[in-house]
């Protein structure tokens, strides 16, 4: 399948782009620099790598499922990408250095009680209880990973209370604005711009 010009590979053991993805790719295209070096958390199928690498010199490419590190990698490669280099970790887990521009498509979707890993693709989508825990720790992790300079792009829904994650962000620092929104049929899309604080 022909996706924002690549020739992309889908599967069901990964989350396959959607909504969400494309108002990240709109905004990331205006965001990645050439000299970016840039961080995809959650890469998924490796679309969001890929279009930054279209741009930039060096991308590393992140999941936890296995699946997804072998389609981003197959998908990137298909397309003469060989400036990824895609990692299994669980979020910053084996992740090393830092970078200019860190982009999370995170799973975003509250799902009450904990993640069932039975419930089938649940780690595709569901953020935890009130769905911000993935992002929570993802935030306790990423200055961190940050360049002096260094930005993330992340995506959240009016289900995952963006109240309750403009509380988290000033809490911990840092500073964000909305760049991007999409209201779909059942929830509205926000893409945060976040930088350390001063």
């Amino acid at each position: 399948m022909i996706l924002f010009g690549f020739d992309m590979e889908f599967s069901s053991e990964v989350y396959v782009p959607r909504e969400d993805t494309y108002l990240m790719v709109e905004i990331l295209r205006d965001e990645v620099n050439q000299d970016d070096k840039v961080l995809d958390m959650g890469t998924g199928s490796g679309i969001l790598a890929m279009i930054s690498a279209e741009v930039c010199e060096t991308v590393v490419a992140v999941d936890l499922n296995d699946k997804a590190v072998e389609l981003g990698r197959k998908n990137a490669s298909s397309n003469g990408l060989e400036n990824i280099e895609f990692v299994k970790s669980d979020l910053f887990e084996n992740v090393d250095g830092v970078f200019d521009l860190v982009v999370f498509n995170a799973p975003y979707l509250p799902y009450e009680g904990s993640v069932d890993r039975d419930l089938k693709g649940s780690e595709q989508w569901c953020g935890g209880g009130g769905g911000r825990e993935i992002l929570s720790r993802f935030m306790d992790g990423v200055e961190d990973h940050l360049s002096e300079d260094g930005r993330v792009l992340f995506l959240i829904s009016s289900l995952t209370n963006l109240d309750e994650v403009e509380s988290m962000l000033t809490d911990g620092g840092f500073e964000y604005e909305v760049v991007g929104k999409r209201k779909i049929p059942w929830e509205e899309l926000y893409v945060v711009r976040v930088q350390p604080g001063d």
